[in-house]
């Protein structure tokens, strides 16, 4: 396995991310390339870059003022999944976090589910946050051995804004496992409780930013950026600083 050793200026965005739990950390795509079909793996492992497909580069200027990619709301995607990826995942414990913005206030509303970030192993075993079906929320979900464990927020339904989204997961702790989702830095819902065991390898076809699967389908509608995934849940203070550019 060959991993780049990235440049990051000092006190860039992108050097924060990499300098949170770095033992920890298995990807990190910025979403920042200005051409190309490849979404760049900044944590690393060459192995672990992504592929896009049919989104628009360098639309517009993420949280931290770097170019960002528009997504149509149909057919665009980044394909993410690796060998290199599946292996190094933790269905058992882990932290999954991206940046988020809609296209139109209307996005809250149409009824339709669209998804962030997809991590599936198969319809039993999955990590995904969304946008829900219900008008004006965000939904943090995840399933081990066919318990789903979800939490749900509408704090931020109607924003234009950019908005950091997280969800971490972590089957040791509070005995019997623990589930939160935080947006923004604050934690948000309740923590859920009583995990499954997360069983499978992540799928082919459901390792996605920006829909829920690559067929396209539930495809995210507007700009995303800083999609990164630990294999340990990162803690408040942590994922606060995160939401801080």
């Amino acid at each position: 396995m060959f991993r780049r050793i990235p440049f990051i200026k000092g006190g860039s965005y992108s050097g924060k991310i990499l300098g949170t739990a770095a033992a920890n950390l298995i990807g990190y795509w910025p979403l920042w390339e200005t051409s190309g079909a490849t979404a760049d793996n900044l944590e690393g492992t060459a192995a672990r870059d992504g592929a896009y497909t049919g989104v628009t580069l360098n639309s517009s200027t993420g949280p931290d003022g770097k170019p960002v990619p528009l997504f149509d709301g149909a057919n665009d995607f980044v394909d993410i999944y690796s060998a290199s990826l599946n292996t190094a995942f933790s269905g058992a414990e882990g932290t999954a976090a991206i940046w988020v913005k809609v296209s139109a206030a209307g996005v809250w509303t149409d009824s339709t589910a669209r998804y962030p970030l997809t991590l599936k192993e198969d319809a039993n075993n999955s990590v995904i946050i969304s946008k829900f079906t219900t008008d004006n929320t965000i939904r943090f979900a995840y399933e081990a051995n066919n318990v789903i464990e979800p939490v749900a927020d509408t704090s931020i339904g109607g924003s234009t804004a950019w908005n950091h989204l997280a969800v971490t997961w972590s089957k040791s702790s509070g005995g019997t496992g623990e589930v939160k989702g935080y947006i923004n830095g604050v934690q948000v819902g309740t923590t859920q409780q009583t995990l499954g065991v997360y069983a499978g390898e992540l799928f082919i076809n459901t390792t996605v930013i920006g829909a829920v699967s690559n067929a396209p389908a539930s495809a995210w509608s507007g700009w995303l950026a800083h999609c990164a995934v630990w294999t340990t849940p990162l803690t408040l203070a942590q994922i606060l600083a995160l939401a801080t550019v």
